[in-house]
């Protein structure tokens, strides 16, 4: 939002910038663009994934609000909805990975914090969870977890049992104009997808 000021959105900065080179060399003689070029403009989703690709967040919403109907088919619950859950429950949730911790001093088992449009959640995965799921694990920007809520005092966790990448469902964000490489959001393969890795701690 920072051509907000200036009645510009991100797409519309972008063409006055790229404006401003004048063709020279064997260029010289082409007519210059007309300067009333009307953009069309960015969705919601749009904006997010650029954001997210340059900054790793957005003032607009969060990648997950626009994944939530589909999640809903699927009886995924929010991470706010475990604040209502009774311990003891089996949940699905799903949410961006943030941070994947194994301490030494924990035997095996993995930390996992995940956020989602509504909030954070914990999943503990033990040990012989994580040897299961390794790959999704450390390969999942948006994980989905099948697992039972555990609430101690305020502090809520989900002991996962079963876990599942969700990184396709994040390509549902991907603009449909994107599909080559431009200045605007490089694509590097056909596994892009516009969210950064999560943090990894020992």
């Amino acid at each position: 939002d920072a051509f907000g000021s200036m009645q510009m959105n991100r797409r519309q900065a972008f063409w006055n910038m790229i404006q401003k080179d004048h063709p020279n060399g064997m260029f010289h003689e082409l007519d210059p663009v007309d300067d009333e070029v009307i953009l069309p403009e960015m969705s919601a989703p749009e904006q997010v994934v650029h954001d997210y690709t340059s900054l790793s967040l957005s003032l607009k919403g969060h990648p997950i609000q626009f994944l939530r109907e589909t999640l809903q088919q699927l009886h995924i619950c929010t991470t706010a909805d475990l604040l209502q859950i009774p311990a003891g429950t089996f949940v699905k949730i799903a949410g961006l990975v943030l941070v994947r911790q194994r301490p030494e001093t924990a035997k095996g088992v993995c930390f996992m914090t995940i956020e989602d449009e509504t909030g954070f959640a914990n999943l503990v995965v033990f040990k012989d969870r994580f040897e299961k799921h390794r790959k999704t694990i450390l390969q999942s920007k948006l994980i989905i977890a099948e697992g039972q809520v555990q609430k101690e005092s305020d502090v809520i966790h989900v002991i996962v049992k079963d876990c599942f990448n969700g990184n396709m469902l994040l390509k549902k964000l991907r603009p449909t104009n994107q599909d080559k490489p431009n200045a605007e959001l490089p694509v590097k393969s056909k596994d892009f997808s516009p969210i950064p890795d999560a943090r990894n701690f020992k």
